[in-house]
């Protein structure tokens, strides 16, 4: 597996062609899908996680939401096995959190979360960004 490499601090892809593959692909592509909003691709509009969804949707059902994440992770080209998602929600600041942990086939983990903007998911009008965190966790 090889990609073009985008860069984490600007989301550009560099002009020096760059490319990433094996656990730095996998990492990068859980990164993306957790980045995107559902119907955002136009080549794929399945692809991506329903934060503008999910942030209209009167008593969202986290433990689904949380079940769809994992589902999507375990798609990911690379990726063989995700822990359950974790979840907890904050009324007051009107976030929720997402967690979890996935396995790249030669057994790299990678812990991720995703927490909302203090005004509810992700907008595809820019209004709050969905913050992801990934990093490397070791080998199972």
């Amino acid at each position: 597996m090889i990609d073009a490499f985008i860069d984490p601090e600007t989301w550009d892809i560099p002009l020096n062609g760059k490319f990433v593959s094996g656990v730095d692909l996998v990492r990068q592509r859980i990164e993306i899908l957790l980045r995107t909003n559902r119907g955002e691709w136009f080549l794929d509009t399945e692809f991506g996680i329903p934060w503008s969804e999910w942030a209209t949707t009167k008593g969202l059902n986290i433990r689904e939401a949380a079940s769809l994440i994992r589902r999507k992770i375990l798609d990911v080209d690379g990726v063989v096995r995700a822990d359950p998602v974790t979840s907890v929600r904050d009324p007051n600041q009107r976030q929720v959190s997402f967690s979890g942990t996935a396995f790249a086939s030669d057994g790299t983990g990678f812990a991720f979360s995703t927490s909302t903007g203090d005004n509810g998911f992700a907008g595809i009008n820019g209004t709050h960004l969905t913050v992801v965190h990934i990093r490397p966790v070791g080998h199972r």
